[in-house]
């Protein structure tokens, strides 16, 4: 795991990279944390999705796409799929600035 900020990780797992936001843990919040990807990171946010155990949304940046997801043990996080890498790296310098 690699920390980005005090209150975002990185942690890559074989079925993509997540940047995990701490201040966002549960399901009770995640609206409030698609509003902040969409207000802070520039994205836009597409319908959020409810399953048994888990929301997610489709989140689309200007230089690629990631799932907002929300489950038990990680929290609210962006998915990013394997082998986009750079999706990760400007997603997290989108994070290195945020006031």
């Amino acid at each position: 795991m690699i920390k980005i900020t005090d209150k975002i990780l990185q942690l890559k797992k074989t079925n993509g990279t997540f940047i995990v936001f701490c201040e966002y843990d549960s399901e009770d919040v995640f609206s409030d944390f698609l509003e902040f990807i969409h207000n802070k990171l520039g994205a836009n946010v597409g319908t959020e999705n409810q399953y048994p155990y888990s929301k997610s949304a489709a989140i689309i940046f200007p230089f690629g796409v990631a799932t907002a997801i929300c489950q038990g043990g990680i929290g609210c996080a962006l998915r990013i799929d394997p082998g986009e890498e750079r999706v990760v790296k400007d997603i997290v310098e989108r994070c290195l600035v945020i006031k």
